[in-house]
């Protein structure tokens, strides 16, 4: 186990802005105390996540219904409410998206019963005369981002969307293991190598859970076109 003054020399390539994740409650008397106060959470391993950018406390916006017990602010509420608000958009997306099939006649029958990834392709065969190439793009992409973001498979999501997302940048987050002081960019790995909490900072921190709801927006806007040249169609057989 490494001692204080070893975890600041394992530490000294880090970024000086930097907010720590210990990720064990240290026991007492093993000479990590003094990073107590720094932690971000727990996740069940004897690491610790390092990030670049000490993230902002929860904004307050969210209150308690009444006669329920009030929700005392969480250190990763930041992360976790970039992520709600891009599971939101996904699945509202996929609320157009059927909401379309459903209005189209040849899409209808499929419109509850389809998976989300077939369903696009026949939206795309559909409508493929009035989509661009940047249209049929994102129709077919936006059903696996949704599938790896809810599944929380964070680098994959990341992967999916960083060629959409010009600023996406690695976030500098960092897991060390406190055993052996081996050090892991967490940008550099895989989700399960990187740790869930991990994987919450990079995909936070990196920009790619803002631009990952932003895409699903482009989505939901591109299937209230289509359902606009649906009425279309039906007006002009009417």
């Amino acid at each position: 186990m490494l001692t204080v003054g070893q975890l600041r020399d394992q530490l000294r390539e880090v970024a000086d802005d930097v907010a720590v994740a210990l990720v064990q409650p240290p026991s007492p008397g093993d000479g990590l105390s003094v990073i107590q106060s720094l932690h971000v959470g727990y996740s069940g391993g004897p690491v610790l996540t390092v990030t670049a950018a000490s993230p902002p406390r929860l904004s307050g916006a969210e209150t308690a219904p009444k006669g329920r017990p009030e929700r005392e602010p969480h250190h990763s509420d930041y992360f976790v409410e970039q992520f709600g608000y891009a599971i939101g958009r996904a699945g509202c997306f996929e609320l157009k998206i059927r909401l379309l099939a459903d209005k189209t006649p040849s899409l209808q029958p499929s419109s509850l019963s389809a998976e989300r990834t077939p369903l696009c392709k026949n939206v795309v065969t559909e409508y493929t005369a009035t989509l661009s190439d940047e249209d049929t793009r994102l129709l077919t992409v936006l059903p696996g981002i949704r599938n790896k973001l809810l599944h929380i498979e964070f680098s994959r999501a990341q992967g999916r969307i960083k060629p959409f997302a010009d600023t996406l940048n690695d976030a500098g987050v960092v897991k060390v293991d406190l055993q052996t002081g081996e050090m892991l960019r967490v940008a550099t790995s895989s989700t399960q190598q990187g740790g869930l909490f991990g994987w919450l900072l990079e995909a936070g921190s990196s920009g790619a859970l803002t631009a990952a709801a932003d895409l699903f927006f482009d989505g939901i806007v591109l299937a209230e076109r289509l359902i606009g040249e649906c009425d279309k169609r039906m007006a002009g057989h009417s």
